[in-house]
């Protein structure tokens, strides 16, 4: 083996044979993701490009309260017989005209305001008679308050009544505020961040022990034959089985007594009392004046009842969670997220 990787050729066509197989692997992922770049240089593709590179180099964070003035022109689409009736503009104010004065649909006029604000900007559309808006463009008035565009109308079913063209002038005032999209981001970038701080959290905590006791499997060392290493395997799944039934007894025990805050309260203080004679009765120096096999016996029940007694106190301690979180909820006003706080780890005690 030492030599073939030693020879030149051998060496040469092992890494032509990688390069082959990593543009195979390409090819294929080009094929399974339909990825066709002739898409991108598609028309209507190239104006949607457009519009999102545009608005994400002005985000909507911030906002205005604006003033508007509405301008309205009738227009007939498509002209009636008779060409359009003449139109009577009054010219002291702001005012459009729009040439032609009648046209059909997807046909291009020309729109011209005169005296709005001056420096401002917005859209024009043209209204359905359903109400609807269809925008035909959009202008920026010059100092004296004068623009022109040109609109392309739209492909609408012919009517003989006027519809109606709409200039909208829109000037900022105040000074600039977050805007709902601004706020939408800044809430979910908190909310983003605390979902990792506690995913993190969590996961620590149940990872940490888990390694230890990884670390400890693996470097002490085997001595149990595979009759007993079998038995283990199989007492697990009855185990667990066994261990559910009891603490959901045991929940509802608990939960037939958590109306009564002194009784959860001396059921906890009871139930630590009895995990820390449990968990004393089983250190070594208690296991001395014991046999081997009575040891583990006595061992054995006092880790049972310190489980039974965890499990007991565990589940009142989340009663009495639920119960203070949720009285904290209202008095603490804009600190109730203290109260929930309280209240959501008591829910996840329970749930354990």
């Amino acid at each position: 083996m030492k030599t073939l990787r030693k020879n030149p050729i051998v060496r040469w066509l092992f890494i032509v044979g990688v390069i082959v197989v990593v543009i195979v692997v390409y090819a294929f992922g080009f094929s399974v993701t339909d990825v066709n770049f002739e898409t991108t240089r598609d028309e209507v593709r190239l104006t949607q490009l457009t519009r999102i590179l545009r608005a994400l180099a002005h985000p909507d964070i911030l906002e205005y309260e604006q003033i508007e003035q509405d301008v309205d022109l009738p227009f007939h689409l498509p002209c009636p017989p008779g060409g359009a009736p003449p139109i009577s503009v009054d010219t002291r104010g702001a005012y459009i005209v729009v040439t032609p004065a009648c046209a059909g649909p997807k046909e291009t006029v020309s729109i011209e305001g005169f005296k709005f604000l001056p420096n401002t900007a917005g859209p024009v559309n043209f209204l359905t008679q359903s109400g609807a808006k269809l925008q035909l463009g959009s202008f920026k008035t010059d100092s004296r308050g004068s623009f022109s565009i040109k609109g392309k109308l739209p492909n609408r079913q012919p009517i003989e009544e006027a519809q109606t063209i709409r200039a909208t002038a829109r000037q900022n005032v105040g000074a600039p505020r977050i805007s709902r999209t601004g706020n939408l981001v800044f809430e979910k970038i908190v909310e983003t961040v605390f979902l990792a701080l506690l995913a993190t959290t969590f996961g620590a905590i149940l990872a940490i022990p888990l390694s230890f006791l990884a670390a400890q499997n693996l470097m002490s060392d085997i001595r149990s034959p595979l009759t007993s290493v079998s038995l283990t395997l199989l007492g697990w799944p009855i185990g667990i089985w066994l261990g559910g039934a009891i603490a959901i007894q045991i929940g509802r025990l608990a939960e037939s007594i958590s109306g009564e805050t002194a009784f959860v309260t001396g059921g906890v203080a009871l139930g630590t009392l009895a995990i820390g004679l449990a968990s004393v009765s089983t250190l070594p120096r208690q296991m001395e004046r014991f046999s081997k096999v009575s040891a583990r016996l006595v061992r054995g029940l006092g880790y049972g009842l310190a489980g039974l007694a965890a499990i007991a106190t565990a589940n009142l301690v989340a009663h009495m969670m639920l119960l203070v979180g949720d009285a904290l909820i209202e008095p603490l006003g804009a600190l109730g997220f203290f109260g929930n706080f309280v209240y959501q780890l008591g829910d996840s005690l329970r749930m354990l």
